[in-house]
């Protein structure tokens, strides 16, 4: 499920970037990066093509799709800066924080520290995650900060 989102989303982005690059296009071709990339070749003239850096939406993506479904907890900040992010939020038990945490460290384009907690109060514990993208991703330049929210 998560793949098959991903994926759309991505075919998606490349459906609009052909669009904005070809104005009038005889029609959207099955493989769009591939176009993408001849288009880009044919008006420079080389045959290198330059790759974009990813997306800090997509390291969002990244985050989002890996948070527990089935546990209970407040996203209060969540941070990303270039390569970095900090999540901060309000989990029901330090096992639901350390849930957060597992989940997100199986995901291979991230690297994510343990969680540092503390008791706040009603049995609420307050946690933060920070973490980075694995060195094979490239995020650069870009920076996101949502605040206060629920999941």
């Amino acid at each position: 499920h998560r793949l098959d989102t991903q994926t759309r989303m991505v075919q998606c982005e490349q459906t609009h970037i052909f669009h904005e690059v070809i104005p009038k296009p005889q029609g959207v071709p099955n493989d769009v990066a591939r176009s993408l990339r001849s288009e880009y070749r044919r008006r420079t003239g080389t045959r290198e093509v330059v790759v974009r850096p990813r997306s800090a939406l997509l390291l969002l993506l990244d985050i989002f799709a890996h948070l527990p479904e089935d546990e209970q907890f407040r996203l209060t900040r969540l941070k990303v800066e270039s390569r970095r992010f900090e999540l901060d939020g309000h989990a029901w038990s330090p096992d639901s924080a350390e849930r957060i945490f597992e989940e997100l460290r199986c995901d291979s384009v991230l690297h994510v520290n343990p969680p540092r907690m503390k008791a706040f109060q009603n049995d609420v514990v307050k946690f933060q995650l920070t973490g980075s993208l694995a060195s094979s991703s490239a995020i650069e330049g870009r920076s996101f900060v949502a605040q206060s929210g629920k999941r």
